[in-house]
């Protein structure tokens, strides 16, 4: 709208209305799940192994990842850089993602390790409607390419490997 010049409101939506999913509980994903809990999100985790977080329903091991994606709106990649974890968010992945929450289609976020994605799956998936967004912070060559496509599309947002500076 601030490029139109168009002064009109857009929808805004609830944190209890989204279901965000993290992957990857160590310390980061642990930090996320309790800070988006406390703000009134429904989080869930998913990890390798069985964590226990007060408010927050842990999914563990491939046999459960399915049921972690499909209660997912947002997806919020904070997995070590392993060969299981190499490629997880891919387009089938992407596919077992909730359709329910406000935006029709999953948003996907990754900081954890460029590795995890497929560049090309995001891309397909966004032109397919079967996702509405995707926030990347991490890629397989760093810094990005010039001449990636990820720095054009609409509904990508780049940020250039920074998501863990704070304090």
């Amino acid at each position: 709208n601030q490029k139109k010049r168009v002064w009109d409101s857009f929808v805004t939506h609830a944190a209890s209305d989204l279901a965000v999913g993290i992957m990857g509980l160590g310390v980061m994903g642990r930090d996320s799940a309790e800070r988006l809990r406390d703000l009134g999100f429904k989080v869930a985790g998913w990890s390798r192994s069985r964590k226990h977080i007060d408010g927050v329903h842990c999914y563990a091991g491939e046999a459960e990842f399915d049921s972690f994606l499909r209660r997912t709106d947002v997806l919020v990649s904070l997995l070590p850089a392993t060969a299981e974890t190499d490629g997880i968010i891919n387009r089938e992945t992407i596919r077992k993602l909730s359709r329910k929450g406000p935006f029709g289609a999953p948003v996907v976020i990754n900081a954890g390790r460029g590795r995890q994605q497929v560049a090309e799956d995001i891309l397909a998936a966004l032109d397919a409607s079967e996702l509405h967004a995707a926030t990347l912070d991490v890629f397989v060559v760093e810094p990005l390419p010039q001449d990636s496509p990820l720095w054009t599309h609409p509904r990508v947002t780049i940020t250039p490997h920074c998501a863990a500076d704070s304090d």
